[in-house]
C-alpha cells in the first residue's frame, strides 16, 4: 500500500521539487491542498484539494475522514496558522512536517557553524520571529500531547525561476540580471566576503561583473525610505557567514545528496529565465533607479574624502 502525503501549498520553490520526487521516484500517493492557481507545475497523478487553507471549516469538510502518513506545511508563517493545522490534523497524520527557516537561528551568530541545537533568536526580522513562535507552539504540543512534529529549517533556496540574490527589488532578480547585461554596477552587500554572497551568475551570463560593494548598514537606511526591507533579509540573514552542519539530516536520510553544484544550478536557472520572458522577466525601473541613486550618493561622498 502506498504511503500518503498531503502538502499544504505544494507548488512553491521547495515543495514543487519534493512533490515531483515523491510521485515520480518514490511512488507515494500525493495530495496538495491549495487554491489551484499553479496546478500546471504539478506532475501527473497528484490529487488536488482546491480550497483556501484559511477557511478552516471548508477545509475540514473537504478532508472528511482522510488520514495521511505525513502532512507538510510549507506556507505557515504565523502561530494562528499552525494552531489551525493542529486542530485540522491532530489524529489525522503520523507526522506533521513544518517548514521553518534557517533565518530563525541566533543573529548575530555566536559561531558560524550552525546545528539543530543553535539558539533561535532574530531581533532583526519579524518573519523569523514568527517562525520561531510557530516552532514553540508545535514543540509544546509535542511535549504535552505527543503531537508528531518534525521541524525543517531550509536556508536560501532557489529553483529554475529565481536566482538567489541578496539585493534585489520587489519584482525579483530580473532587474539585477539586466544591470549585468548592460554593464551597470550591481550592488552587493558588505565587502563580498560573506559566505552568503553569490556572484557566479556573472560568469554564467557571459559578462563581466561590475560589483559595487555597499555596507549593510547603508543599504538598510537607504532601503527603508523606499520600502526595501534589508534589515531583515541582510542583517537578519544573508550578511552573516554560516555553515550548516547537516550530520543529523544525513543520519536520518542517508541517501540525501547535494548533486547540483551552484555553477550548474545557476546556468539552468538563467536558461529558464531567459527563455521565459513573460513569466520571469519583470522589469523593475524603480529598483533600477534606486540602485543608481545609492551608487551616485556614495561616489559623490568618495569624491570629497
Amino acid at each position: 500500500m502506498k504511503k500518503k502525503a498531503l502538502f499544504i501549498g505544494g507548488t512553491g520553490t521547495i515543495s514543487t521539487a519534493v512533490v515531483r520526487r515523491l510521485v515520480n521516484e518514490l511512488d507515494w500517493e500525493v495530495w496538495v491542498l491549495n487554491r489551484g492557481h499553479r496546478a500546471h507545475v504539478l506532475p501527473e497523478g497528484v490529487h488536488q484539494i482546491i480550497a483556501d487553507i484559511n477557511d478552516e471549516k471548508a477545509v475540514a469538510e473537504k478532508l472528511g475522514d482522510m488520514t495521511f502518513d505525513a502532512v507538510c506545511e510549507f506556507i505557515g508563517f504565523h502561530v494562528s496558522q499552525v494552531e489551525r493545522d493542529y486542530r485540522l490534523f491532530a489524529g489525522r497524520t503520523k507526522q506533521y512536517i513544518y517548514i521553518s527557516s534557517a533565518s530563525a537561528y541566533n543573529k548575530p551568530a555566536a559561531g558560524y557553524i550552525i546545528t539543530e541545537g543553535t539558539t533561535l533568536a532574530n531581533p532583526y526580522w519579524q518573519y523569523s520571529r514568527d517562525k520561531i513562535a510557530c516552532e514553540e507552539f508545535l514543540m509544546r504540543k509535542y511535549r504535552e500531547e505527543g503531537f508528531p512534529v518534525t521541524i525543517v529549517r531550509p536556508s536560501h533556496t532557489y529553483d529554475e525561476r529565481n536566482l538567489p540574490l541578496g539585493v534585489h527589488g520587489k519584482n525579483g532578480p530580473w532587474q539585477v540580471i539586466r544591470r549585468m547585461q548592460q554593464g551597470k554596477p550591481v550592488i552587493i552587500q558588505g565587502d563580498g566576503s560573506s559566505l552568503w554572497t553569490l556572484t557566479w551568475n556573472a560568469d554564467a551570463l557571459g559578462v563581466k561583473l561590475n560589483a559595487y560593494h555597499v555596507s549593510t548598514d547603508f543599504l538598510r537606511a537607504a532601503g527603508d525610505r523606499y520600502g526595501y526591507d534589508f534589515t531583515g533579509s541582510l542583517l537578519g540573514d544573508k550578511s552573516v557567514s554560516v555553515v550548516f552542519d547537516n550530520t543529523k539530516l544525513k543520519r536520518v536520510v542517508p541517501d540525501m545528496r547535494t548533486n547540483v553544484r551552484f555553477d550548474m544550478g545557476v546556468r539552468f536557472t538563467l536558461d529558464y529565465v531567459l527563455s521565459h520572458p513573460a513569466e520571469c522577466q519583470k522589469e523593475d525601473p524603480e529598483f533600477d533607479a534606486w540602485c543608481d541613486r545609492v551608487i551616485a550618493i556614495l561616489e559623490e561622498a568618495k569624491s570629497h574624502v
